[in-house]
């Protein structure tokens, strides 16, 4: 069934500054969309969305371990520091996974590339198929790669230990602004 992408429920009148209430409204609809979209494959835990709330404090909005995609609001979205400890729980009593490799990844990213606001680990079938091109190169016979241009590409699975610091700043650096994507 099609999930509503109307988030405000919960967050309007909080405690959250018109900012932050904004981008929790917005990522909810991103993991939403992209779960209606067949972008996700798995289920609880398995929206990889972070976004940058705040340049000044270092501070994120993750989706909690144990939600599917389709029942994230803006609400139900944690905030958390840079080293993952929650710092907001929202509406929900859920927390981050503890065996959570991607967000270490992700602090990582967001920590090279300040420019970032929001990072999203898509898996679907043609995704795993670009992200499986060592060139990084896309071929623009379509729109959507005229647009996206070079990607970078870092290899990774959750089933290994996460690069280092240096090769995932080698791999954020190829991808700064007027250079290719992440």
């Amino acid at each position: 069934s099609s999930a509503s992408t109307n988030d405000s429920v919960g967050v309007s009148g909080s405690n959250y500054s018109e900012s932050e209430s904004k981008l929790r409204c917005q990522m909810a609809s991103a993991c939403r969309l992209m779960h209606q979209s067949g972008w996700i494959t798995g289920s609880i835990g398995a929206s990889r969305v972070s976004v940058r709330v705040s340049r000044e404090k270092d501070h994120f909005l993750v989706v909690p371990y144990g939600l599917m995609s389709h029942e994230i609001t803006a609400s139900t979205l944690l905030r958390v520091n840079a080293r993952g400890e929650v710092l907001d729980q929202g509406s929900t009593i859920l927390d981050m996974d503890p065996c959570d490799t991607m967000w270490s990844l992700f602090s990582a990213i967001h920590a090279a590339r300040r420019d970032i606001t929001c990072i999203l680990h898509v898996t679907s079938l043609p995704v795993t198929a670009v992200s499986s091109n060592s060139a990084g190169d896309i071929l623009p016979l379509c729109r959507e790669a005229v647009e996206l241009g070079r990607v970078s590409r870092l290899d990774f699975t959750s089933s290994q230990e996460l690069p280092n610091a240096d090769e995932i700043r080698a791999a954020c650096r190829s991808s700064e602004p007027g250079g290719s994507n992440v």
